[in-house]
């Protein structure tokens, strides 16, 4: 692989981080692929569904060692009660 080959390389996946979807785009993007399934559909929606930005906690609690925490887990799941 070359030089140019790898720096061109290397700006399509900065610039590929530097734009998160919302999950708006997302509901759109996977919508479209749904009505019309197709390679370019598929692509818009996988591509916002890596890219998607993290939920954020409903309840955030400060300072965190202000609470008793409990946690339970099983299979597929996990779970933690204040």
């Amino acid at each position: 692989m070359t030089v140019a080959m790898r720096a061109a390389l290397a700006l399509a996946l900065g610039a590929s981080a530097l734009h998160a979807a919302s999950s708006d785009e997302f509901k759109r993007d996977c919508a479209a692929f749904g009505g019309a399934p197709g390679l370019n559909t598929f692509k818009s929606c996988a591509i916002d569904f890596f890219t998607l930005s993290p939920v954020h906690p409903i309840v955030e609690i400060s300072p965190p060692d202000s609470v008793e925490r409990r946690t339970a887990s099983w299979p597929g799941m996990a779970a933690e009660m204040l």
